[in-house]
């Protein structure tokens, strides 16, 4: 194994990092912890409407072309025509 050079070696592509980098670090000393850590991160305030539930859904592929090609938004007019009534 090589021996570290005696001066620091810059590298663009992986620079040095500043205090504030460190900010909203978490720190933690187990996997249990962490995962309370980011649950609680990611908890919804109070007043917050109801979370969209992600689901896996089978659409012939001429099907969803044509959805897509409806251009930016597609999603929610989806989301909208399979909600009228």
């Amino acid at each position: 194994m090589a021996a570290a050079p005696d001066v620091p070696v810059f590298d663009p592509d992986n620079p040095p990092t500043q205090p504030g980098d460190w900010d909203s670090a978490i720190v933690s000393h187990s996997l249990t912890e962490l995962r309370e850590k980011l649950a609680e991160r990611h908890r919804r305030g109070p007043g917050k409407r109801t979370a969209k539930l992600q689901v896996t859904l089978r659409i012939a592929p001429e099907i969803l072309a044509r959805w897509k090609a409806t251009g930016p938004g597609w999603q929610t007019r989806m989301v909208e025509r399979l909600s009228a009534p």
